[in-house]
């Protein structure tokens, strides 16, 4: 892949004409005019369908990739001005595999972009900018999808159900928008999902389908919506999670005993701000490689497992807004926590700041009991 500043037409034309067959892709550079509020989608959209547009820069300012073109090289006869004989030179035959306008205050909708003209595109990468209106049905058809963001916009509607036909996509991030409805059932089609991060909408429904095919899941963001229905136990398939935020919906139901099979969970495990209620499960001490773990602020009972002692990877925890109670494990994560870990408890005990320190009795009794 070439990256490529065009001043002009005439150095773009020039240097396309000499590019050796061997460089099948080439990213063309336009100026990030948008800085100053200029770049629309209409304007995107012409610029994409027009094969000069897209081989100028259109300002001054610092360049901005704006698509990826790959070049299948066709032969085609063209007469040299300057030596009066004919030479060849290549053009554009497989066109763009990918739209990059990331952070550029893009405005305007998708509405009028079609997709059907771009059954190539891999990549369509527009976060943070300021597009409005809904997400088109159309954009099912672009099935070579390898990566779609259309985060930190202002999208609202529904998630169209043809998302579940890009069954190539890798990557999905709408987070950080104003979607609402239900999150369509049928995105467990997408097994191929990497990263699915849902993160700061309105979405609502439930988990208890869809959630076990996505076994390639390494990133999953579902906090900040209004989820809700019980935390299916088919969770625990998704084996490769490294990171897990359902923090801030409103699930219900007790923690799935299965959530201690996602052995590679390391970055994150968030099920904060929930109506979650039971005992914390002793099978998460199995997630030994786990650095942050959040289960504040939910209706949990009981006691500490003695097993999340063996969480020997934690470097922050946050239990408090439970209704827990008991002996706090001697390892050092939890004796070294702050007090605000555990506060809004019932009652805890233990070589720790804040709650009292455990007596005898209490150690052998129900307080110190393994869950």
């Amino acid at each position: 892949m070439v990256e490529l500043q065009l001043e002009d037409e005439e150095h773009a034309l020039l240097l396309l004409s000499t590019l050796p067959d061997s460089w099948e892709t080439l990213v063309v550079s336009f100026s990030n005019s948008v800085l100053n509020n200029k770049l629309t989608m209409a304007v995107v959209t012409n610029t994409l369908f027009n094969e000069k547009a897209r081989r100028k820069d259109i300002g001054n300012d610092q360049s901005y990739a704006l698509v990826i073109e790959k070049w299948g090289r066709q032969q085609e006869d063209n007469h040299d001005r300057r030596g009066g004989r004919r030479q060849s030179r290549g053009r554009s035959t497989g066109g763009v595999i990918a739209i990059k306008l990331a952070h550029t205050g893009l405005k305007g909708t998708l509405q009028n972009l079609d997709f059907s003209s771009f059954q190539n595109l891999l990549r369509l990468d527009l976060k943070f900018n300021n597009l409005i209106g809904t997400i088109p049905n159309d954009i099912g058809i672009v099935c070579k999808l390898h990566l779609l963001n259309l985060s930190r916009n202002s999208f609202n509607g529904s998630l169209p159900l043809s998302l579940a036909n890009l069954t190539k996509v890798y990557e999905l991030d709408v987070s950080h928008n104003h979607l609402s409805g239900e999150r369509p059932a049928n995105i467990g089609n997408l097994s191929n999902l990497s990263l699915l991060n849902l993160k700061d909408n309105h979405l609502s429904g439930g988990l208890t389908v869809g959630i076990g095919p996505l076994s390639n899941l390494v990133t999953l963001d579902l906090s900040m919506n209004n989820l809700s229905g019980p935390l299916p136990h088919q969770i625990g398939d998704c084996s490769k999670l490294m990171y897990l935020s359902l923090s801030n919906d409103q699930f219900k139901g007790t923690i799935p005993n299965s959530i201690g099979n996602l052995l590679g969970l390391h970055r994150l495990l968030d099920l904060s701000y929930n109506s979650l209620g039971g005992e914390i499960p002793p099978q998460l001490g199995r997630l030994t490689s786990l650095e942050n773990l959040n289960l504040s602020h939910n209706n949990l009972t009981g006691s500490i497992p003695n097993s999340l002692g063996n969480m020997v990877s934690l470097l922050d925890i946050n239990l408090s807004h439970n209704c827990l109670e008991g002996h706090v494990p001697n390892t050092s994560v939890f004796q070294s926590a702050q007090p605000e870990a555990y506060g809004n408890n019932n009652a805890f005990c233990g070589n720790i700041e804040g709650p009292r320190p455990c007596i005898e009795t209490e150690q052998k009794g129900k307080h110190s009991k393994e869950t």
